[in-house]
């Protein structure tokens, strides 16, 4: 049987059977959406002094039965606990997740089949051997999203692997706040305990679908890139600047911290004109001080994937 290669990121249609090469790690997960892949490899960073604690990877790899059987013979068998998010359900999933089960189950391995939507799925709790009360609370985590959340479910993992403290529940995440890297949640008045006092202020204005899904590098490396430049950084995320809930939270931090410019990463012509008179300025302008637009970078999907997960499989670890 002719047997492919593949790389971290590669989508395979199923027709050929790859080989992962994927080394086994105390927990490995897998998932077909990227945002979960790329959420856990932020909240991963903390470990790295721990190579053998986690192993990402697409659920996608194993499409062919035997891409399966290869991946739990060399990887699943020989971890301690696997998580599968499976968009789709168990009947698009039927070989993988039935060969997994039932292997996993003889080797002493945990195993955990979460949904890939928002509905509890009773057929994927049965397939998992692990307590209902913990397929909740890990099914919890990757449902409210968010990068506080994506912590505490690898905190929880660590839990089921060293019994390390439980954390705390599943929350669900502010729609409007402060993002600040490397750092837990910080108020205004925590942010003003950090920042120089003789530097100027800017407010940095993103999606909250940014902080969400862990797409916040962008943010970093303007936060990081003011710094150098001996100027304080206000990062917020927002649910849109046309929602009076979001403006009401810019209003008000604005009113607090009074930034010297505004670097804004929301969407383009937000301002308005109505029956024919001046334009209306948005929250963002109402400060009477300078607003960049910025725009965010893209590429297409194979550029995205070879720079986020470009490492090979066996070196995707944290």
């Amino acid at each position: 049987m002719h047997l492919l290669s593949t790389t971290s990121g590669q989508i395979t249609d199923g027709n050929e059977p790859v080989d992962p090469d994927h080394l086994p790690a105390d927990l490995i997960f897998l998932s077909t959406a990227d945002t979960d892949l790329a959420i856990l490899t932020q909240a991963s960073r903390k470990y790295k002094e721990n190579p053998d604690f986690i192993r990402l990877g697409q659920l996608a790899w194993l499409t062919h039965p035997y891409s399966v059987d290869l991946y739990l013979e060399k990887t699943a068998t020989k971890s301690k606990l696997v998580i599968i998010r499976a968009l789709g359900g168990a009947s698009y999933w039927q070989y993988c997740l039935e060969q997994f089960s039932i292997r996993l189950k003889d080797t002493g391995s945990r195993f955990v089949v979460l949904p890939g939507d928002d509905k509890p799925d009773s057929e994927l709790l049965s397939l998992s051997n692990i307590s209902k009360n913990h397929w909740e609370n890990l099914f919890g985590y990757l449902l409210e999203g968010g990068l506080k959340n994506a912590d505490n479910f690898l905190k929880y993992c660590r839990h089921l692997l060293y019994h390390d403290p439980i954390p705390p529940l599943p929350s669900p995440e502010l729609k409007n706040g402060i993002y600040y890297p490397h750092t837990d949640y910080l108020g205004i008045e925590d942010l003003k305990q950090i920042w120089y006092p003789d530097w100027p202020l800017a407010a940095i204005v993103f999606y909250r679908a940014l902080y969400i899904n862990g797409n916040t590098e962008p943010v970093e490396k303007l936060v990081s890139g003011l710094k150098e430049r001996k100027i304080n950084a206000l990062p917020i995320f927002v649910s849109s600047l046309k929602d009076r809930v979001s403006i009401a939270f810019c209003e008000d931090l604005f009113h607090k911290s009074r930034p010297d410019i505004v670097l804004n990463l929301t969407g383009f012509a937000l301002g308005t004109i109505s029956k024919g008179t001046d334009w209306e300025p948005t929250v963002l302008d109402k400060i009477n001080k300078p607003v960049l637009q910025v725009v965010l970078g893209s590429a297409d999907k194979a550029s995205w994937q070879k720079n986020t997960f470009g490492l090979p499989p066996r070196d995707i670890a944290m």
